[in-house]
């Protein structure tokens, strides 16, 4: 009869164990999809900004088109990595979470993928401002804003 007892918690553990490592593997696989949203960007937003250089080249508009062109591109794109990054962060604090409660017996939001409670911290302006993005886009943001006050000075000449 002990014997059963304990060949019962062992299998209890076994499926907690396996329960635990589906679980981790679901949030990893959320990580790992921001992070490769957020790279896809990065070279949408290369590949974007080389077409719109190459454009102006060939077809001489207007600076301030230009510039407005590469201004509205850095920040879309800008704001859109700076969410990805923001919400694999967040993923990355529920993987931290699931394994504190795990360890203590805590099986609460067991499969629970929603990041929305870690909405308080503040990860929107570091990830907005983090180094690989400020060295991606401010530099193209900059050159657009430059342009586009160019234009703005010299009147917004059409032609």
């Amino acid at each position: 009869m002990k014997f059963e007892i304990n060949s019962l918690d062992f299998e209890e553990r076994r499926l907690e164990q396996e329960a635990l490592h589906k679980e981790l593997d679901l949030i990893q696989r959320c990580i790992t999809r921001m992070s490769h949203n957020a790279f896809l960007f990065k070279g949408w937003f290369i590949t974007l900004a080389s077409g719109l250089t190459a454009f102006s080249i060939s077809s001489n508009p207007p600076l301030w088109v230009t510039g407005l062109g590469f201004t509205i591109l850095s920040i879309t794109i800008w704001l859109t990595d700076a969410f990805f990054l923001w919400t694999e962060k967040r993923y990355r604090k529920i993987y931290i979470w699931v394994l504190a409660k795990r360890r203590e017996g805590d099986f609460t939001l067991q499969y629970d993928l929603n990041p929305t409670r870690f909405n308080k911290e503040k990860l929107k302006a570091a990830s907005f401002f983090s180094w690989p993005s400020m060295f991606l886009y401010m530099p193209v943001f900059v050159v657009g804003l430059g342009l586009l006050a160019y234009g703005v000075a010299e009147g917004f000449n059409c032609g």
